[in-house]
Parts: C-alpha cells; sequence; structure tokens
C-alpha cells in the first residue's frame, strides 16, 4: 500500500494511486462480495479525500457506490424473500423494480424486518446516497 508518512508524494499521484488500487481491485475479481466492495470504497475515499477534485476518482467511487447498492438490494431480496427463516419463497423480491418507496411502506418493512434484513437495508441507503455524493461532486 501507499505510505500515508510520505509526504514528498504528490497529492494529486497518491490519489491516483488509490484509485489505480481501487479499479484494479475491481477489474481482477470475477464475483464481488462485501469485502470486495469495502476494499474498493476504502480506496475511492482515499482518492477522493486526499484530491477531492479528482473527476475519474468521484466518477469511479459514484459507479461502485451503484454497484455495491444493487449487491445489497440483491441480498436484501434474498432475505426477505427467505424471511429470515432459510426457507425460499416464491414471491417478488422487495427491490426487483428500483421504484421509489413511501415513508409508510419503509416504516412497515422496518417494524417487521430482522436484524439482518435492517442491517442490508442500511448499507443499501448508504451507498445509494454515497453514489449520489458522487455525482454531484
Amino acid at each position: 500500500m501507499i505510505q500515508e508518512k510520505e509526504k514528498d508524494i504528490e497529492p494529486s499521484l497518491k490519489s491516483e494511486c488509490y484509485l489505480k488500487l481501487g479499479q484494479w481491485h475491481y477489474e481482477h475479481k470475477a464475483h464481488l462480495g462485501e469485502e470486495d466492495y469495502r476494499t474498493i470504497m476504502q480506496n475511492c475515499d482515499k482518492a477522493t479525500t486526499i484530491d477531492p477534485k479528482n473527476r475519474e476518482g468521484w466518477h469511479f467511487y459514484s459507479l461502485m457506490n451503484y454497484e455495491a447498492s444493487i449487491f445489497y438490494s440483491k441480498r436484501l431480496n434474498e432475505e426477505f424473500q427467505n424471511d429470515g427463516s432459510g426457507q425460499s419463497s416464491k414471491s417478488k423480491g422487495l427491490f426487483d423494480e428500483l421504484s421509489a418507496q413511501t415513508a409508510f411502506q419503509i416504516q412497515q418493512l422496518s417494524a417487521h424486518a430482522t436484524a439482518k434484513q435492517k442491517m442490508l437495508g442500511q448499507k443499501y441507503v448508504y451507498h445509494v446516497v454515497c453514489a449520489i455524493k458522487g455525482l454531484v461532486q
């Protein structure tokens, strides 16, 4: 990894290095999991923190958060279809369509969700918000 204590490296170059680390990790994995997204996001976060004007860094940050939100929406669908019990049902997934949920619907889901479903939902929302943040930068 890049040594944080090396102050003689220009911030834009250091930012590009972190961005390339994240891109390399993304490109060399056939199937990304939770830990892969965490590693990629850490590199994107460092790249955009070191150089907030790095447009390619913000674009990749946004793209990865969008993909992570899809990953978590699929996991959340699986949890709701299994109803947290491990038994699969044939019902349509909660996030099969990316339509806006009303506040009432979200409250109802939250009231009946298991702890794991709530955690996955929070991660989903976090990555959606981060994807939007990356787009507006």
